[in-house]
């Protein structure tokens, strides 16, 4: 035994020193990312990253030597990241046919740009269809372009028209209840639908009923907010109010100085 009392006693009695292994950090970091990806699943990218980083800690680990622990925390991540990453492409998958499905309502507001009767009647359940008429089809067209100018290039991506619908976004909930006035919910679903024109964003609600629509004819109705907030339908609601107007054609009556004698004749030239 040494005498000098600043001497430190050798546990390991000169062996070598022993370590503790110690749980890898990547390891616990990927089993948080994973969790995150799963919970948070409608964040894509998350899970995947959960699972690479459960990978890259399960290598890591394997090549410690020993030194390194945590193996069981990384096949976790590996196992919830795949979950996760399986749920994202799912969703991406299901947006991506929404967001087809939703852009494919425009098809009818191009329809009524364009004042083509067959094209719009076809976008409508088919006792409706036969409702609709060129003159009514004219009337809403000529509506909505006095207010808005013509319609711009339709967007086709899901983000696209999140930003038009957001832009309108206050309108939405006022304008479905008035739509809910005329067709109770349950029996018809209003769909929002924001295009962009000339002078500005319009909202659109198209009244789809929830039941009895034949393949290929799917709207009951539509209408848009004016630029004074009233709204406007294509057909008649049950209420009678908010239809376009339709011109009345001259009737050529007595009231006509072009036919004051009434016989849808007018005067020739020189006559008195």
């Amino acid at each position: 035994m040494s005498d000098n009392p600043y001497a430190q006693p050798n546990d390991f009695a000169g062996g070598p020193e022993y370590l503790e292994p110690k749980t890898s950090i990547l390891a616990i970091l990927a089993f948080v990312v994973s969790v995150i990806g799963l919970i948070a699943c409608c964040i894509p990218g998350v899970g995947p990253l959960g699972l690479l980083l459960g990978v890259l800690a399960l290598v890591l680990i394997s090549m410690s030597g020993g030194r390194k622990k945590g193996g069981g925390l990384a096949i976790a991540a590996i196992v919830i990241g795949l979950i996760a990453g399986a749920i994202n492409i799912a969703l991406i998958f299901g947006a991506a046919a929404a967001g087809r499905e939703w852009s494919a309502l425009g098809d009818v507001i191009e329809s009524v740009e364009a004042r083509d009767l067959q094209q719009t009647q076809g976008h409508l359940v088919s006792s409706q269809a036969q409702q609709l008429d060129q003159a009514q089809l004219d009337a809403f067209a000529n509506a909505l372009n006095a207010d808005y100018g013509a319609m711009q290039a339709r967007p086709q991506g899901v983000w696209e028209l999140l930003m038009l619908v957001v832009e309108v976004g206050q309108s939405i909930e006022p304008m479905q209840l008035d739509v809910q006035q005329e067709y109770p919910a349950g029996q018809y679903s209003p769909a929002p639908l924001a295009l962009p024109f000339d002078n500005g964003t319009v909202l659109f609600m198209l009244v789809i009923p929830s039941q009895g629509a034949s393949s290929g004819r799917v709207l009951y109705n539509i209408a848009f907010e004016a630029s004074d907030g009233s709204l406007v339908w294509l057909l008649p609601p049950p209420s009678g109010q908010g239809a376009a107007p339709v011109p009345s054609l001259p009737s050529g009556g007595a009231s006509d100085p072009a036919d004051p004698d009434g016989d849808g004749e007018g005067d020739e030239p020189g006559e008195g």
